[in-house]
């Protein structure tokens, strides 16, 4: 009887050869000479033999591979040739007939049933932006049914080979969210994700710009300039996050009472949130040139949408911010965009601002105002919240004038 460890431990010769299985009946693993090892199952159908292909090893393991010979000796005890189904499958599919059971036929349901009617627009953007580039190549052409574990194991394996082990969490977790619903529509009896841990543990991220850093980034948002140096210095004194600032508009400022208005749809936590604009964010409005659009982006390239890029943006200002800190004898030490709302958060609390209202002031609902008392503290803070955005932004003046 096989073993995984045999099974690893085979060796190719100078010609194929197969190795029998004797737990299940008619299971071979095929070894080649070039050291390609696959999974096999012989049975017999109106006196003929037959032989299907179930799986590459080590895509396919023993396990499997053991569960997948049972399932076809099973169609062939009930009068199904299950090589001649792989077939007519691999037809029907080439013609087209198959379509709507295809992984990206089915996602493009999940999208448009699920996906768009229930969650944020900005979830959604980074749901599609995720399996653009990472699961529909991989899935877009399999049947929904066909892909198991080993092959979201594998996907996610690619994720952490690239050094992206958190986007791996974000994959695994997109993917059990649309198996999930795929199981709710009766489309297919397992969730191939059941039962996998994921892959990362993630660590909350500690990183806050000290007050030197604030003067760098101030600096190198000057010099990289429209749209991401303005949009840069709304993210350092608002505390907002990127994709908020990404896709203000016009329609969102009000400027006679001093304040910007972000509808639920665009926050991460469904509710509206009210910033107050300082004299410094104010100025910073003041210095963008406005494209006329349709949809009144401010900052905006083209006129039709958001701007984008900004990873090469970010890149530019850490080249800068690393000069200027050398300038000082200093070493920059690498952060993200997000670690600016920390630093916010952290300054303002320097600043002697109560948590209460730091939290009203980024819009953070879990932390004070969590349970029980999120459902009956309904006080907005609003002057608590414009004291404390002044005193941030006068805070940010005084080191970067």
């Amino acid at each position: 009887m096989l073993s995984a460890l045999a099974v690893e431990r085979l060796k190719p010769k100078a010609a194929r050869f197969d190795v029998a299985d004797s737990k299940i009946t008619g299971l071979r693993l095929t070894v080649l000479p070039s050291g390609q090892k696959s999974w096999s199952v012989r049975y017999t159908v109106n006196s003929r033999d037959r032989r299907l292909t179930i799986g590459r090893f080590p895509i396919v393991g023993l396990d499997q591979a053991r569960k997948l010979a049972s399932a076809a000796l099973r169609a062939v005890a009930e009068g199904v040739d299950p090589q001649a189904k792989k077939i007519e499958g691999r037809r029907r599919a080439q013609a087209g007939l198959d379509k709507e059971e295809l992984f990206g036929a089915v996602w493009d349901r999940y999208l448009a049933e699920y996906v768009r009617p229930n969650l944020k627009a900005s979830t959604v953007t980074e749901m599609e932006r995720l399996a653009k580039a990472q699961i529909l190549p991989k899935f877009r052409k399999r049947k929904l049914t066909e892909i198991v574990p080993h092959d979201i194991k594998a996907l996610i394996a690619d994720q952490k080979k690239r050094g992206a082990p958190i986007q791996g969490n974000k994959v695994f977790a997109t993917l059990r969210g649309f198996f999930n619903w795929g199981r709710r529509e009766l489309l297919l009896t397992d969730n191939p994700c059941a039962g996998l841990q994921k892959p990362e543990t993630e660590t909350a991220r500690e990183r806050v710009l000290k007050d030197d850093e604030i003067r760098y980034l101030w600096r190198a948002c000057g010099e990289i300039s429209f749209p991401f140096g303005p949009m840069t210095k709304l993210l350092l004194l608002t505390g907002t996050r990127r994709e908020e600032g990404r896709g203000i508009t016009t329609r969102e400022i009000n400027r006679d009472n001093r304040l910007w208005i972000l509808p639920g749809t665009r926050t991460k936590n469904g509710r509206e949130h009210s910033i107050h604009l300082s004299g410094a964010a104010l100025a910073v409005f003041d210095s963008v040139s406005r494209m006329k659009n349709p949809s009144g982006f401010l900052f905006t390239t083209n006129g039709k949408k958001p701007c984008s890029g900004f990873s090469r943006a970010k890149t530019r200002l850490d080249k800068l911010m690393t000069e200027y800190a050398a300038e000082d004898d200093k070493e920059l030490a690498p952060w993200v965009i997000h670690d600016l709302r920390r630093t916010v958060a952290s300054g303002m609390a320097r600043l002697g601002i109560a948590l209460p209202v730091i939290e009203r002031a980024l819009n953070h609902i879990s932390g004070s105002f969590a349970g029980i008392v999120g459902v009956y503290q309904k006080h907005e803070f609003s002057e608590e919240k414009k004291d404390a955005f002044e005193k941030w932004a006068a805070h940010v003046t005084a080191l970067v004038s």
